[in-house]
């Protein structure tokens, strides 16, 4: 079998999902690409060293556009090659995995920042509690926070269901403040108020 009739015999057999269907599409025209200019042009001729020099051409090379390939598009493009081609070895299209003894480094995935307890405490002080909005902010911030809700909770939440909440006394002060001295000013400028509504717009 010819590595351009590949793709197509392997999306017919295996019908992946359509990401993968995607993933495919984009990522082995590379590899093809990559094969022919070295003049490959069947699976049998494809060996682990071939795949090696394909990812260090993703790594060296710079894409069409002139810019560097991305760690994770390049341990993407690799994978769905190996893939296929340890495809071709499970149905007897070729005699020997091609894959056999390639590995490929994950790419280094960055560590999600964390907010030490100084830090949160000087975000949370942030707002200018003197003003509406900055009331409104402040309360968003410390719901988040000592409720342990996402943005788009907290700003679902009405008057009744926050009080189902179990928050500590200044929190409860700065809610009524909010009530008080906020939500009034934020309501009244707000095109999309609802009465319910503990944030306005």
């Amino acid at each position: 079998m010819t590595l351009d009739e590949l793709l197509p015999h392997y999306l017919g057999a295996e019908k992946p999902t359509p990401s993968l269907v995607s993933m495919f599409r984009l990522s082995w025209p590379k590899f093809l690409k990559f094969c022919h200019n070295q003049g490959l042009l069947h699976v049998y001729e494809i060996t682990p060293t071939v795949l090696e020099d394909f990812h260090k051409s993703l790594l060296w090379e710079p894409n069409e556009k002139g810019q560097w390939y991305k760690a994770n598009s390049v341990h993407q493009y690799v994978r769905r090659a190996r893939q296929m081609l340890r495809w071709c070895a499970v149905q007897g299209i070729v005699s020997k995995d091609p894959t056999v003894g390639l590995l490929l480094p994950r790419p280094v995935q960055p560590t999600p920042a964390l907010l030490n307890w100084e830090q949160v405490q000087t975000l949370l002080a942030a707002p200018d509690r003197a003003t509406p909005l900055g009331l409104r902010d402040a309360l968003l911030l410390q719901l988040m926070a000592e409720a342990d809700l996402a943005l788009l909770q907290v700003v679902a939440l009405s008057e009744d269901s926050v009080l189902q909440l179990n928050l500590e006394t200044a929190t409860w002060t700065l809610l009524a403040d909010y009530l008080e001295r906020g939500r009034p000013v934020l309501a009244k400028d707000s095109l999309h108020h609802s009465e319910k509504a503990l944030f306005s717009g």
